[in-house]
Parts: C-alpha cells; structure tokens; sequence
C-alpha cells in the first residue's frame, strides 16, 4: 500500500508514524532504501544533507541518525534543519574527533 504523504502533511498524521527515513552508503552517499527521501548529497568526508521527496510545511521535526561503527565511541550528529532536508556529521572515535564516512548510515524522521 502506498501513502502520498503530501495528503499526510495536509491532514492529522499519528505522531507514531515516520514521515521520511533513510538507509544509505556513507562511503558513496547511495541511498539503499528509503522513504519521502529524493537523495543523499555528500558535502563532504562524514558531512551528508537529507534531502526530502515532499518538503515538510516546517522545520519542526525530530531527525535520529545513527551509523555502522558508532559503538567506538563515535558521534553521529542531525542539524541544520529545514523543509526540505537536514544534515548529518559523523565524528570518528580519535583524539580529534574529525568527521568520518561510515557504510551504513541511517536515519528516521517524525514531524510534519
């Protein structure tokens, strides 16, 4: 079954329900599989935007990412929210914490 989320957007969307989540190669920035995601834009080692299918009516939502080696200690950051994506930063585990790519990145997002 598919959902237009944009009718989502304009009607009650249940808080539960993700209104766009990502599952990409952090090494190439190649989305996997996903949904109300369009692509992954590599800005740079460790530095990825989420750009979104639909645009959110606002930059009020709540974005989780997590990535494949984070249990080392390193730090996976969402920012930079807008309607149409956000950033995601991986900082390494090292004396720098300097930012990283890693292979599997993900990330969910609820709000509308």
């Amino acid at each position: 079954m598919s959902i237009n989320l944009s009718t989502l957007v304009n009607t009650t969307v249940p808080s539960q329900l993700a209104t766009a989540w990502v599952y990409f190669n952090g090494s190439t920035g190649t989305i996997v599989n996903s949904y109300n995601v369009s692509s992954i834009t590599k800005n740079s080692t460790g530095n990825y935007t989420v750009n979104f299918t639909t645009a959110f009516p606002n930059a009020n939502y709540c974005a989780v990412a997590s990535a494949s080696n984070t249990y080392l200690g390193a730090c996976v950051n969402a920012s930079s929210f807008s309607t149409t994506g956000f950033v995601i930063t991986i900082f390494a585990n090292n004396s720098f914490f300097a930012a990283e790519d890693q292979s599997i990145v993900c990330a969910i997002v609820f709000g509308t």
